[in-house]
């Protein structure tokens, strides 16, 4: 029945039904009665209530995926720089130089602590990321990491940042040394 389907799916009242369909409200109410209408309209509503919450759950874990797809791309990102960064062996060791109003690049044996500094603070974003957004990397990738820290640790003690000292280290600049015919001049050993 049209009325009966205009009533369970609507909102409209018994009397409001029966005065829009042009009917008695008696004949409606009782059809209604003996047919419970009311019961197949609370039926209706908890399955549309159902449907939409379904819907609102699809549309959150769909936004949900896409944060963590960028978050695991944003960590893959760290992990690749952390990768390459250790992969280079000088990288901790080199300074930029300004000389005669030119920078270049030099390798030193001491420690450039502004590089370590944003080693390691690659490490912690995607520590950061990792711990903010739950378990997203696999047990390979977490492992690679695990490694990495390790050899960071390790290529800190040999560069005797982890001996007690202030952590701070770094290159100065001097004026340059001219060697006199006879005088030999020694540098201390770095």
């Amino acid at each position: 029945m049209q009325v009966r389907e205009k009533y369970v799916s609507g909102r409209m009242s018994l009397q409001e039904l029966a005065e829009s369909e042009g009917l008695k409200y008696i004949q409606v109410r009782k059809r209604a009665s003996a047919e419970d209408w009311t019961g197949q309209r609370e039926a209706f509503r908890e399955r549309v209530a159902e449907q939409a919450r379904k819907t609102a759950i699809r549309r959150r874990g769909k936004r949900e995926a896409e944060v963590l797809q960028q978050v695991e791309d944003a960590a893959e990102e760290l992990v690749a720089r952390i990768t390459a960064a250790l992969e280079d062996d000088k990288l901790l060791y080199r300074h930029l130089v300004m000389a005669h109003g030119s920078t270049e690049e030099r390798v030193y044996n001491v420690l450039n602590a502004k590089n370590g500094r944003e080693l390691v603070g690659m490490m912690t974003e995607l520590a950061a990321l990792i711990a903010g957004h739950g378990n997203i990397l696999d047990k390979r990738t977490k492992d690679e990491i695990s490694l990495k820290k390790q050899r960071l640790k390790l290529d800190r003690e040999k560069a005797g940042l982890d001996g007690g000292g202030d952590g701070e280290t770094g290159i100065g600049l001097m004026p340059p040394v001219e060697e006199q015919e006879g005088e030999r001049v020694e540098l201390p050993e770095v």
